[in-house]
């Protein structure tokens, strides 16, 4: 192999890797950024997750998800669905973070 291959192989390891990873750190003004129906994150309980998805399946309507786009949704979502053990395992499908706050 030559060292050009190889640096390319590096590098899309470490992109492969960042598109997976679940602990990236994002700030809350740049989660703000995302507060919209295409394009909706939130934070819960210090956790980054993109709901975009979500707010097209959610048993309890869009309103609910897109109420806390681009903003804290811990309260909210802790209110509604206290330690329900469902939510917390679905939510984790949309997990790509983790709050800098």
């Amino acid at each position: 192999m030559t060292i050009i291959k190889i640096v390319f192989v590096i590098i899309l390891i470490y992109v492969v890797s960042l598109l997976f990873q679940k602990n990236r750190y994002y700030s809350a003004a740049y989660i703000a950024k995302h507060s919209t129906p295409g394009d909706c994150w939130t934070i819960v309980n210090g956790k980054v997750y993109n709901v975009t998805q979500l707010t097209k399946t959610h048993s309890g309507g869009p309103e609910s998800i897109l109420s806390v786009c681009g903003k804290d949704g811990s309260n909210i979502f802790n209110g509604r669905h206290g330690k329900e053990s469902f939510p917390q395992s679905e939510m984790e499908t949309f997990k790509i973070g983790v709050s800098t706050k």
